[in-house]
């Protein structure tokens, strides 16, 4: 089972994650998205601090239709000993 919170002043519940990179982990607090699609996107500051190094890039559109470069590593995403593989 995966607890959560709410924090003071917000609407959306929070998990707390470990990050792990060879033997490097952080730990994060994060929002629960009930339509996890199994990815994770952290920032440059964190990957940088777990010696993640970007594999590919793309160009995506924000919300407001800007474009920007986004980076990416492969990984895997395990929740309650189930892998899933990206």
């Amino acid at each position: 089972m995966v607890y959560g919170y709410f924090q003071e002043g917000a609407y959306a519940p929070y998990v707390e994650i470990s990050i792990f990179s060879g033997k490097n982990i952080l730990y994060s607090p994060v929002i629960l998205d009930t339509g996890f699609s199994g990815e994770l996107k952290i920032n440059h500051q964190m990957a940088d601090e777990l010696g993640i190094v970007a594999v590919e890039h793309a160009s995506v559109a924000t919300v407001y239709g800007q474009k920007i470069r986004v980076d990416f590593a492969h990984g895997f995403v395990e929740l309650e000993g189930k892998k899933n593989v990206s």
